[in-house]
């Protein structure tokens, strides 16, 4: 008799989770990030996006005047929803040719005193070039934050002031969902760590997050992946869905 064996590729890049990374003792997921990427003190939030609306809404408080934000014309529908989310005015602009970064010379003509924040994009893991975006924005005295969602990891965080990581599903390192955030200066550093004690805590997503990476962790191996993935991705491509 044939035994059928079940295999899976795995959708994204991400690394499976063991259950004994459950129980492990002493060790405090940031700090551990920190030391491993040489990067300044950070905080956890519920996800990557809560990480923008808290860098966001930190600077908003300290900038009331200034109402817009720069991101590029093509990144994560989730940056401009978290833009919308705070009151700030979206402010596209083009990105070179080939390429993923900003066109530079379209980022200079709308930059102005009215700009809270630019947002360049490390995406998909290319490195956008920060250091040219600190140079056009340094004289306005504009914020730069780091969108290093799909980056953790790669030699990013250096230009920025502020800088923040996602560790939803699909990322390298993941907690089903979660963000982590941090700025180049200590009184930023605080600032936004005030912003993250004023949100209140839900225990339903606690408890719903909890049962999700229970789920992940149980079924992102192989086999788990052919009956949680790839029998529904099947079916949905014979119905050419």
């Amino acid at each position: 008799m044939k035994i059928k064996h079940y295999h899976e590729n795995p959708p994204t890049a991400g690394l499976p989770i063991r259950w004994h990374d459950w129980f492990a003792r002493n060790k405090d997921l940031s700090k551990c990030i920190e030391a491993l990427f040489n990067l300044p003190p950070l905080s956890i939030t519920c996800s990557g996006t809560i990480a923008l609306v808290v860098a966001l809404k930190t600077l908003a408080k300290d900038n009331p005047n200034r109402k817009c934000v720069i991101i590029p014309a093509y990144t994560c529908p989730l940056v401009a929803l978290a833009i919308n989310h705070c009151g700030l005015k979206i402010i596209l602009c083009d990105v070179a040719k080939n390429s993923f970064d900003f066109d530079f010379e379209k980022l200079a003509l709308l930059l102005n005193d009215q700009v809270l924040a630019v947002i360049p994009t490390h995406l998909g893991g290319r490195i956008a070039n920060v250091a040219a975006v600190k140079k056009l924005t340094i004289s306005y005295n504009i914020t730069i934050i780091e969108d290093a969602a799909q980056a953790l990891g790669a030699e990013v965080g250096k230009e920025g002031d502020i800088i923040i990581f996602s560790l939803a599903t699909g990322k390298g390192l993941t907690m089903y969902e979660g963000g982590l955030l941090t700025a180049n200066t200590p009184e930023l550093r605080q600032k936004i760590a005030e912003t993250i004690r004023q949100i209140p805590r839900n225990i339903y997503w606690e408890i719903k997050r909890t049962i999700e990476l229970a789920g992940y962790t149980a079924l992102y191996n192989p086999l788990g992946l052919y009956f949680a993935y790839g029998i529904a991705r099947r079916k949905a491509l014979k119905k050419k869905i």
